[in-house]
């Protein structure tokens, strides 16, 4: 065999080779999804809020008028982070279980964009939430971030509601806040 069928042998076989890892490369992105793949299976949510959520909404900005954000669905860990923790496993954990936890509003005030308090709309059928209410409960009492829990009713009664929120952000007027 001449040098030259050997040099083309080798070439012929590098050729199949990277053809081989390429065709596999491809047959195993398709199969694990991606990105373009996943991508496809997901549509537009009709509203950010549920009906109740944006009745609420529209008074708490009514109320806070000129001096407090309210800011809809805000994660937990986006309010409070842990600290004291042993390890970054512990840390992680911590990080974690905050990020799952959805808050109804949070209000930030206009002035310095520091967080006034936290609201939660409660309903009746949204089942049994004792467990998740009281680690949320824990939580923020321990960062120091008042919470309030507005009850749902078929009669939203807006001065019920702002006396409720000043009571529980401790404050004398809204108006002292801007």
């Amino acid at each position: 065999m001449d040098t030259m069928t050997w040099a083309l042998g080798i070439g012929f076989l590098v050729l199949i080779l990277v053809a081989g890892a390429v065709a596999f490369a491809v047959a195993g992105r398709k199969k694990s999804g991606t990105e373009g793949d996943l991508v496809q299976h997901y549509v537009t949510a009709s509203q950010l809020l549920t009906p109740v959520e944006s009745e609420f909404y529209k008074l708490f900005l009514m109320i806070f008028e000129g001096s407090a954000l309210v800011c809809p669905k805000v994660r937990l860990s986006d309010v409070v982070k842990p600290i004291g923790h042993r390890n970054k496993s512990e840390w992680q954990s911590a990080i974690n279980k905050t990020a799952r936890i959805q808050l109804g509003f949070a209000c930030i005030r206009l002035d310095d964009l520091s967080l006034l308090g936290v609201i939660e709309l409660v309903e009746p059928e949204q089942g049994d939430r004792a467990q998740r209410d009281a680690f949320v409960d824990r939580v923020l009492g321990g960062a120091g971030i008042p919470i309030s829990r507005i009850p749902v009713s078929p009669e939203i009664d807006g001065d019920q509601v702002r006396t409720q929120l000043m009571q529980d952000f401790g404050l004398t007027a809204f108006e002292e806040e801007a």
